[in-house]
């Protein structure tokens, strides 16, 4: 399904300050040369912030400068785990993360409004974004050729669009860069000589035509050793709880549960006594199961007179022990990814040539390709619901089974015949002491199907395996017109490819077939599937439950800008400065979930989306002197800054989602 909705969005930006040197000013360094910069030489230079060119380094906004020689020194091979030592940088989702996964990406967060809220410039420019929310990867940016970035919190969404609503950073490239410079860096774990990481970028270039052009071209190639959680004491066991155990986990609802004297009745046949018993195993207690088929008692989180009761397996780093005795909860984090492992190849080429006219072209291409991944413990199952097969309510992403009364949806849960061949014993007697009928299930009391929830640790871990492809290319002028005026146009175009590869997702439909069989799936794979303890299960059913999926994203960029810049008249306290321009961005996304889109158990289950945006903006700023050399006030200016935002978009189908991506 397509819509059209012409002129969706009209945005108006207004951005008014008044600046007081010496007591509102804030210095900043400007998007000018380094040459300038060294010599003292720029007499007119545009500040982060603005497009205004002046005569001062004064912003309206606060503005941090990080020059590249810093980031040199500190040695990292992605730039947002320097930014995030940054006071007005709020380090949520990095490059190391993994739950919530960052695709590996290297994102700024300014004041932690979202990495979506803030935007990343080069030279004052916009630059190629790595995911739909328009987010730009700092791994696209080859460290050797920073000269400086600066970061500006506030006032720039009027100036650079409202995707700037918390603030830029702009990344300010090297442009008179001569010679080779050639730079190794290498940092690991002291303690434990473990997480390597290094880099190594070479850069070349030099001025030309009598020094009116300047080309230079950098290759930057970064790898990080990845390391998990059971590396480390401090992350190795999980500090929240989950009900999906590798032993299997059976929770009676008040619409058809056991005689749980019955139940308790079992509990006091293992060796505890009647008082044990009572204070462990209440009604609706939830049960799960040792290998040899006996029951657990798993305790209860806000309970202290419930404890687990029964535990036969060791306790070892499948278990939470920060709730054991307690209270049963899966350690989900022991196999986790604390530091995501990385490979990354960068390559940048620029040049810019300056007429007889004066007039500047420049440009820029480059091409980044990283990979990474992102591992969380095995799937739970399932983490999609189920219907009956002629539900008309019935989507892509649940399953189905027959043993579901039409109309009911069952969340996150298999079901499981009473008469399933594997059931143990003592189970086997609970289930018959059922007298009542739960409305989503064929059947009541003993004979209804009953509930349960499990973990497929032999299947193993649920990997998503990113590899990111980016690609950026810009050319443009810049120019004198009369007097202080100049003109500015520049053209950018950019793709992103992001191909993921999962393993470890379950699909949903054939478990269920397999617990529905009255072999309990044995014909169709060798042994079948046994969801009580952590029963082995054959290589055969691991490849008929184990989905390895391929999905893929593409999204397209295009950005033309052209405005003007100049002195309007002269005030008493100095002259009127204006700028007006108008820009286009067109933004074309597609995604391809491959076979991730039916009912997957795991990672989650997606649809098929695709879209288009496109924005055409008017933009315009202008300085105001108001006082100079006056008693207490060196200098008051005002500032003002308005922008005007048409959008369009095409959409295509809207992704819908079922599971869950946290490894809980």
């Amino acid at each position: 399904m397509r819509n059209w909705n012409r002129d969706a969005l009209l945005r108006t930006s207004v951005l008014a300050g008044f600046v007081a040197a010496g007591a509102l000013s804030a210095p900043a360094f400007a998007q000018t040369t380094d040459t300038e910069l060294a010599t003292g030489q720029a007499d007119r230079i545009t500040v982060t912030g603005t497009r205004i060119v002046r005569q001062d380094y004064v912003a309206d906004s606060p503005i941090v400068t990080v020059t590249g020689e810093d980031i040199a020194a500190r040695a990292d091979i992605t730039l947002d785990t320097f930014l995030n030592t940054l006071p007005q940088v709020n380090p949520a989702g990095t490059t190391t993360s993994n739950n919530p996964g960052n695709n590996g990406q290297s994102n700024v967060n300014l004041r932690g409004f979202g990495a979506n809220r803030n935007l990343v410039l080069i030279d004052g420019r916009r630059t190629m974004p790595s995911t739909s929310t328009l987010v730009v990867d700092l791994n696209t940016i080859p460290t050797a050729l920073i000269s400086r970035m600066e970061v500006i919190t506030g006032g720039a969404g009027a100036v650079y669009g409202a995707d700037a609503l918390s603030g830029a950073v702009n990344v300010i490239l090297r442009d008179d860069f001569e010679g080779v410079d050639f730079r190794i860096n290498y940092e690991n774990s002291t303690e434990f000589w473990d997480a390597e990481a290094y880099s190594a970028a070479l850069t070349v270039g030099g001025n030309f035509a009598n020094n009116r052009g300047n080309a230079v071209i950098s290759y930057e190639r970064s790898v990080r050793e990845g390391m998990i959680k059971a590396q480390r004491d401090f992350a190795a066991q999980a500090t929240a709880t989950t009900t999906f155990f590798p032993e299997g986990w059976v929770s009676f609802g008040t619409a058809n549960s056991p005689d749980w004297d019955v139940v308790r009745g079992i509990f006091e046949g293992y060796g505890y006594s009647p008082a044990e018993v009572a204070a462990s195993i209440p009604d609706f207690q939830a049960l799960s199961f040792n290998l040899d088929g006996t029951l657990i008692g798993t305790g209860a989180f806000n309970d202290p007179n419930r404890n687990v009761l029964n535990w036969n397996y060791p306790v070892d780093g499948n278990v939470a022990q920060a709730f054991f005795p307690d209270f049963y909860s899966y350690n989900f984090d022991l196999v986790n990814i604390l530091t995501l492992p990385m490979e990354r190849d960068s390559f940048m080429a620029r040049a810019h040539y300056d007429l007889d006219n004066g007039v500047r072209v420049f440009g820029h291409a480059s091409y980044t390709q990283y990979s990474s991944t992102q591992a969380l413990a095995a799937t739970p199952i399932p983490t999609v619901g189920g219907r009956h097969p002629t539900d008309p309510l019935l989507t892509g992403q649940q399953f189905t089974s027959e043993l579901i009364v039409p109309g009911q949806l069952v969340s996150n849960l298999l079901i499981v015949p009473a008469d399933h061949p594997f059931i143990p014993s003592d189970l086997a007697v609970i289930l018959a002491s059922r007298t009542g009928d739960d409305p989503r299930l064929v059947g009541s009391g003993a004979d209804e199907p009953f509930l349960m929830r499990q973990r497929t640790l032999d299947i193993g871990l649920r990997t998503n395996d990113f590899t990111n492809t980016v690609t950026n290319f810009l050319v443009g002028m810049s120019g004198p017109i009369a007097g202080t005026w100049e003109w500015n146009l520049y053209l950018s175009q950019g793709r992103t490819q992001i191909d993921v590869i999962q393993s470890g997702n379950v699909d949903t439909q054939r478990l269920q077939t397999l617990l529905e069989a009255p072999d309990g799936g044995d014909s169709i794979c060798s042994g079948g599937f046994d969801p009580f303890g952590r029963q082995p299960m054959s290589a055969e059913c691991i490849d008929y439950l184990e989905v390895a999926t391929a999905n893929q994203t593409i999204f397209t960029q295009d950005i033309a800008q052209f405005y003007v810049t100049g002195d309007m008249f002269e005030m008493p306290a100095g002259t009127v400065s204006v700028v007006l321009g108008a820009e286009y961005r067109g933004f074309d996304f597609s995604f391809d979930p491959g076979s991730a889109s039916g009912p997957i158990s795991g990672f989650n289950a997606q649809l098929p989306n695709a879209g288009q945006n496109s924005f055409e903006d008017l933009f315009g700023e202008a300085l105001i002197p108001l006082i100079r050399d006056m008693p207490f006030i060196q200098s008051l200016d005002m500032t003002l800054g308005y922008r005007y935002s048409r959008s369009e978009f095409e959409s295509g189908i809207t992704g819908a989602t079922g599971g869950s991506n946290d490894s809980a």
